[in-house]
């Protein structure tokens, strides 16, 4: 598949310019030297991202809100050890990729290596849950600018991938694990709530909404429906 992807990129021309080539516009200037490219991007990644953080809505409002949708009678989410069988499962569930964050540790490198790692693992991301601390090297990144369309020397028509640290998504998938089980046992999510859910697909949102739509006249109700 990522062959065919290459080739159909390579004959519409839509591959990635080579970065020795690249001009970027800044204010009245052209830029072509990578390090000031690369200084240019950071400075307008790191706007849209400030700008983003200042239109977002207050945390508080959003807190009361979630506190008035939710049971009230949930129970405290409890802290369950981290076991090196399942750090084990996590590393072999990574996609097999090459790529790698600034670390050069790629998923692939992390399978190979997964009897030798998992008991060290075990216990730093057993230390992290029981300290509430994500380690701050995990949180950084590399960021790519990918062109969406449009003049190339535009640095608005670029957005950013962000190529993270393999090591940095087996903390990410114990926390997942372990916050879907808490509201899937407090029944948290709603029953029309598919996406996102494992078991669930868009077929299960077809055959609910077709089944809602079939029945309802036998139990003499009306069906209306708004797409948004």
């Amino acid at each position: 598949m990522k062959t065919t992807w290459k080739i159909i990129k390579d004959i519409t021309g839509k591959t990635q310019s080579p970065v020795a080539d690249m001009k970027i516009k800044s204010d009245a200037s052209i830029l072509t030297n990578i390090n000031d490219i690369a200084k240019a991007f950071y400075i307008h990644f790191a706007n849209i991202a400030e700008d983003l953080n200042n239109n977002s809505s207050d945390v508080d409002k959003v807190w009361q809100s979630l506190k008035r949708s939710y049971p009230e009678n949930s129970s405290d989410m409890k802290l369950i050890p981290v076991t090196e069988i399942e750090i084990i499962d996590i590393i072999k569930s990574l996609k097999h990729k090459n790529s790698s964050g600034y670390d050069g540790i790629s998923n692939n490198i992390l399978k190979h290596c997964v009897k030798e790692i998992s008991k060290p693992m075990t216990f730093i991301f057993n230390y992290s849950l029981m300290t509430a601390v994500f380690t701050d090297r995990f949180k950084y990144a590399i960021i790519l600018p990918i062109n969406k369309k449009g003049d190339k020397c535009i640095m608005s028509n670029y957005r950013p991938i962000s190529l993270l640290l393999s090591c940095s998504k087996i903390p990410e998938t114990i926390m997942f694990n372990r916050v879907y089980q808490y509201v899937c046992a407090n029944e948290i999510l709603a029953p029309e709530q598919f996406g996102f859910r494992k078991e669930s697909n868009i077929e299960k949102v077809v055959f609910s909404l077709t089944d809602s739509v079939l029945t309802s006249p036998n139990q003499r109700q009306q069906t209306v429906g708004t797409f948004l």
